[in-house]
Parts: structure tokens; C-alpha cells; sequence
């Protein structure tokens, strides 16, 4: 990326999803593109037609899962983060 310019990758949070969702793909990021990788973690997740439907997505991200996935972010080595 550094030869092509800027990189950020942006991960929409989903609710009930940091284990399995979030976490592999915050590891994958840090092990395959490095921990100053730019990841936006993206807390704007709101539920939109037929995902009102699903308990688990039919809500918004409640604090703790926020906390949470800034947690993961660290736990796996990521040190360019922009949250919000």
C-alpha cells in the first residue's frame, strides 16, 4: 500500500458479532498487512429493513460491544486505529 498511497480499511461492527466477525478479521488484517495498518472501526451500524427481523441485528451496538471491538483491535496489534 505504501507504494500506491493511503490505505484504511473501514470494518462496520455488527452487534453480537465481535468473536466472530470482528475478531478474525481485525487478526487477519494484522497479520497479513502489518499493525500500522489504517483500520477504521465503524460503530454506525443501524438495522434497515429485514434485519429487524433477527434478534442479533435488530438492534444497535450497545456500549460494551464498542468497547469490546476497540479492545480486539489492541489485543491483536493494531496501532493505527480511527474509531467511530
Amino acid at each position: 500500500a505504501d507504494r500506491y498511497g493511503e490505505l484504511i480499511i473501514r470494518v462496520l461492527v455488527l452487534p453480537g458479532h465481535n468473536e466472530c466477525c470482528t475478531r478474525p478479521v481485525l487478526e487477519w488484517i494484522a497479520g497479513n498487512l502489518g499493525p500500522w495498518t489504517r483500520v477504521n472501526l465503524m460503530f454506525q451500524y443501524r438495522p434497515e429493513w429485514r434485519a429487524r427481523e433477527r434478534r442479533e441485528l435488530g438492534r444497535r451496538l450497545n456500549r460494551q460491544e464498542t468497547d469490546e471491538a476497540l479492545l480486539i483491535a489492541r489485543e491483536v496489534g493494531l496501532m493505527n486505529l480511527v474509531s467511530g
